[in-house]
């Protein structure tokens, strides 16, 4: 096992890093530490979402194998943002490693992933390893998985570039320590962030609601195709409708919700879904779920043909069927529209009950105390609204 503090070739520099740990601001030693005894941290967020992809297609990584577990990962930071990667690395290669990271003793890169991996790719086109080392602070703490959560959390809520995480891969990391492995609290995870119990209570829902699309479409736990069709504002919108939504209802609900989903009949999938959310309160919802069904079965079998359920299924197979997405656009935009002529029909209803209760709130006393402008102004207004009460009686008594 590594200890990096006994490596002799681990050596201890004169400079120092503030960081953020167990809820305290502190300084530790920075050590320059050869890269080859580094290797990434697989609970990272962004990283267990791109090895759910991973995993799906080749198999369990193998973790014993440092320096090819290291390539596959360090490509992917490489691929995920090519233009930040690209101006680290001119960076480095320009002015060296400035920034310190933070790994644990036993080897594992807590913070720093894409200056370890721009370091990596300059020590491959130079192969002189008395060059490059990866600057960090050493911390001597057990590795597991509870801590290292936490303090990655703690790292990434402290320090300002630590916001180009996809929403997706946030919800990832949720779903993983919160729901699955139960590593933190929800109390845990909101105080290491630095937000309310409501506001992570929120996370939790949208995270759950992710992992029951992907078990829908049969593709569990497959993180990464949530995160390449983007679907963090869909998730958003089928969350404000199954928060009103009863627990025995919400079972044939998300059958609409996630087969519109998933077939995207319309661009913006999140307002459509928002417009379905309206359906379902209406008079029309049974309906539209009747007319709905027979498509939900074509669906259904399209999921079932996948070999392995991917991006490039869903976007071939189901988003690009016409005759699934001329359905169910055809069946929204039907029921829509008859939803519009209701509100239509019942608008003037509402406007006048809305008169009713402005009228109701206005004070008698303060009206009779009125005086000068004010009191004509006002009884000038009365006289208007009087004569289109009086004109409105009129027509409807025609």
């Amino acid at each position: 096992m590594i200890n990096l503090k006994e490596n002799q070739e681990v050596k201890a520099t004169n400079s120092v890093k503030k960081i953020s740990y167990k809820g305290e601001l502190k300084s530790f030693p920075i050590y320059r530490i050869p890269i080859d005894l580094l290797y990434y941290n697989i609970q990272n967020d962004r990283i267990a979402t791109y090895v759910s992809k991973r995993e799906s297609i080749n198999g369990k990584l193998n973790m014993e194998n440092r320096e090819e577990f290291n390539d596959i990962l360090g490509e992917y930071i490489m691929n995920s943002n090519e233009t930040a990667f690209l101006r680290t690395l001119k960076n480095i290669k320009a002015l060296g490693q400035r920034e310190p990271g933070i790994v644990l003793n036993n080897g594992v890169v807590i913070d720093g992933n894409r200056r370890f991996t721009c370091l990596r790719k300059i020590y491959e086109e130079r192969k002189d390893k008395n060059d490059f080392y990866f600057e960090a602070v050493i911390l001597d703490m057990e590795s597991n998985p509870r801590d290292i959560k936490l303090l990655e959390l703690e790292v990434q809520h402290g320090q300002d570039e630590k916001v180009d995480y996809n929403p997706i891969e946030k919800l990832v990391g949720i779903y993983n320590d919160v729901i699955k492995n139960k590593i933190l609290t929800v109390e845990e995870y909101a105080k290491s962030i630095a937000i309310t119990i409501g506001e992570m209570n929120r996370f939790v829902e949208q995270a759950e609601i992710m992992e029951e699309f992907l078990e829908y479409i049969n593709a569990p736990e497959q993180f990464y195709i949530a995160r390449e069709l983007e679907l963090i504002g869909p998730i958003i919108e089928i969350q404000k409708i199954k928060r009103i939504t009863a627990n025995d209802e919400w079972r044939l609900k998300k059958v609409i919700l996630f087969d519109n989903l998933i077939a995207k009949p319309k661009n913006n999938i999140s307002k459509m879904l928002q417009e379905i959310g309206e359906i379902m309160k209406s008079d029309n919802y049974d309906m539209y779920f009747e007319e709905h069904f027979e498509m939900s079965k074509k669906i259904k079998e399209k999921i079932k043909q996948a070999p392995s359920m991917d991006t490039h299924f869903i976007k071939s197979e189901i988003r690009a069927n016409k005759e699934i997405a001329c359905t169910l656009r055809d069946n929204f935009d039907k029921v829509s529209e008859m939803n519009k002529k209701i509100i239509i029909k019942k608008l003037p209803v509402d406007m006048i009950e809305n008169v009713k209760s402005i009228l109701d709130k206005i004070d008698e006393e303060t009206m009779i105390k009125l005086s000068g402008v004010d009191r004509e102004n006002f009884l000038y207004a009365l006289r208007i609204v009087k004569i289109k009460i009086e004109n409105m009686e009129k027509k409807m008594n025609e």
